[in-house]
């Protein structure tokens, strides 16, 4: 069984050393910060940008400029941190794959609360970071001009993301997105 207790606290100091470490790197210039899954559950990366690769894809897309600040896909730093990151998804695989051969898909492994706890505990993460002003100010309507995604790469579902967006963003930020 896996600790989805002792998993948040990895993602958190996964996440923390990453973003932190891009900050060094580009002080004042990240405006992106995403954390992301698969369809199941099974992978954490992160992502993230900065004004500049922002404004050269919008460059790109007139069209679909606020695609581009919400989409971690369209980022300069996607996959950023692989080696706190893979770790965490070895981890999650292992346990997914030693599930289904114990049990298979219908022989008592619960495939979709053990996704739904990988995505909760990533949101929850970038959520607690918000709070504590991590992504450039006081989680406010004005404070905050950075987006902060959780998303998953190989599933949409336009409502499900929109809470996400909303829970981990300002009013005013997240009315920008779609």
């Amino acid at each position: 069984m896996i600790d989805f207790d002792a998993l948040r606290r990895d993602i958190r100091i996964a996440a923390e050393a990453t973003f932190a470490d891009l900050e060094a790197r580009y002080p004042g210039e990240v405006c992106g910060y995403a954390l992301y899954s698969d369809s199941s559950g099974i992978t954490v990366c992160c992502a993230a940008n900065t004004r500049y690769q922002l404004a050269a894809a919008q460059a790109r897309y007139p069209d679909a400029a606020e695609m581009c600040r919400w989409s971690p896909a369209e980022w300069g730093y996607e996959g950023i941190g692989g080696t706190v990151f893979g770790p965490l998804s070895k981890r999650l695989y292992a346990h997914w794959s030693a599930c289904l051969d114990d049990t298979g898909f219908d022989g008592g492994f619960d495939a979709d609360a053990f996704r739904n706890e990988v995505y909760e505990a990533c949101v929850a993460t970038l959520e607690s970071l918000a709070r504590e002003g991590f992504f450039g100010g006081p989680d406010s309507d004005g404070g905050r001009d950075s987006v902060v995604v959780f998303v998953v790469s190989d599933d949409e579902d336009d409502a499900r993301d929109r809470r996400w967006i909303q829970r981990l963003n300002p009013p005013g930020l997240a009315r920008s997105y779609r």
